[in-house]
């Protein structure tokens, strides 16, 4: 048998190959999305095969270029789908937390300190009365209402980290909580 082979009763099984928890996760990420593997690659700019054999483990180390451009259509890193060690505090910033999905967001807030969901609420609303300002400007009204729209979203979200309990640990609970409603 070649390196990187074992056997079990007789059969011949491989190693997992860091393309395999690369495709796990990679699927999990996907799922959680709700969106559909040519879905997926069509955001990526990918084939769907390719999306198809990474997520089965069939390629045992994908590109990094690949994995850059399947994490774009995910809304996540590369990090995020290698595997990558993650803060133990992770960055709740505006522009940090504008870039993740709901999801990630909630995750996020779950393992913040009341300090970062409160500045992060505080950010929000400063975005909010700044794009308020720009009603009376000649802007696309349709545009600066939807954008509007998705900063309340934002705002609504943060709202029950704020306040709540006072350890990442009970904010986690709470993650899982609202996540589970639908909230």
């Amino acid at each position: 048998m070649g390196a990187g082979t074992y056997t079990m009763k007789g059969a011949c099984m491989a190693e997992e190959t860091p393309g395999v928890g690369i495709g796990r996760r990679m699927r999990t990420l996907r799922e959680e999305g709700l969106m559909s593997r040519p879905e997926l690659a069509e955001r990526a700019g990918v084939h769907h095969i390719t999306i198809d054999h990474i997520e089965r483990g069939l390629v045992a180390r994908p590109r990094r270029t690949t994995l850059d451009k399947i994490a774009a259509g995910l809304g996540v890193s590369a990090g995020d789908l290698i595997g990558a060690p993650q803060p133990v505090t992770p960055q709740v910033d505006f522009v940090t937390m504008s870039r993740l999905t709901e999801a990630e967001r909630r995750r996020a807030l779950g393992a913040a300190t009341d300090d970062q969901a409160h500045e992060y609420r505080q950010a929000i609303d400063r975005a909010i009365d700044s794009a308020e300002g720009w009603r009376s400007e000649e802007q696309d009204q349709a545009a600066l209402d939807a954008y509007i729209a998705w900063l309340h979203d934002l705002r609504a979200e943060a709202d029950p980290f704020e306040g709540q309990p006072t350890t990442p640990g009970q904010r986690a609970g709470l993650a899982t909580t609202h996540a589970s409603m639908g909230a």
